[in-house]
């Protein structure tokens, strides 16, 4: 059985890499905070339409995964600048086609919201159960890994360009089981996905990554036994007058 690092040797430049990814995840958190403060918390899209969505999903995808990306980035450019901006920008490209499919999912959970909000309810509890234990299998190991591995350097922009488009995929295989949790909380919900944005950093960059993904997955899936009790866990399933999912709610008590 291959033992994972337990330590990850810092490239050289990483600093300088690293500061410009975070001032560009800064810009990102700023612009999605001031849109979620004008929208609120709702099921599904909240009536955005494709292009306005996209951007808030690109925005979104900088602001959750460059603080992580700043060792790939520096092994496959090398750290030089043309490079690492290409890397920076090819590697949101294969997250802005798995943002069309998201639209399409949350367009459908809107609609199962109006519809039927107890079955809406149980698909929540599901993602959540889907998300934690994905964690656990090997598949999520192995994109960790290979997200945690040098892979040589990329040569100049197009080269930056198309390693970031390869790691972004990887990337996907590595992290597309939490998105989906978005369904359940809310898309604009900014403390959740702060808290996505912190497991996928604690995963990309502290020591034993396969470890620490087991052990989000052991809390995603009390969280998945939690919710199934108390529905307000799931604040992007609840359409606006509508009553909690009464699968969802607790027995009443007698006499009442």
């Amino acid at each position: 059985m291959q033992r994972e690092p337990a330590t990850i040797e810092a490239p050289r430049g990483l600093p300088a890499v690293w500061v410009a990814l975070v001032a560009a995840a800064a810009a990102a958190w700023f612009l999605l905070g001031r849109q979620a403060s004008e929208m609120g918390v709702g099921p599904g899209t909240m009536g955005m339409r494709l292009p306005a969505f996209m951007a808030m999903w690109v925005v979104m995808m900088g602001a959750m995964m460059y603080p992580a990306i700043g060792p790939m980035v520096t092994r496959s450019t090398g750290a030089r600048a043309a490079s690492a901006a290409a890397f920076a920008i090819g590697f949101l490209v294969p997250w802005a086609v798995y943002g069309a499919a998201a639209y399409a999912g949350l367009g459908a959970v809107e609609g199962l919201v109006e519809r039927s909000p107890d079955a809406a309810g149980w698909l929540g509890v599901g993602l959540f159960a889907v998300a934690g234990a994905y964690q656990l299998t090997p598949w999520k190991r192995a994109s960790i890994r290979h997200c945690r591995l040098a892979h040589g350097h990329a040569g100049g922009p197009l080269g930056g360009l198309a390693a970031g488009m390869r790691d972004g995929a990887w990337c996907i295989g590595c992290c597309w089981a939490l998105m989906t949790l978005m369904a359940a909380v809310g898309v604009m919900n900014v403390g959740a996905i702060a808290a996505i944005a912190a497991i996928i950093f604690v995963e990309k960059i502290l020591p034993r990554p396969g470890r620490t993904a087991a052990l989000f997955g052991i809390g995603l899936l009390a969280f998945a036994a939690a919710a199934a009790f108390v529905p307000e866990l799931l604040p992007g399933l609840v359409g606006h007058g509508h009553a909690m999912p009464p699968g969802l709610m607790p027995p009443m008590p007698a006499g009442m």
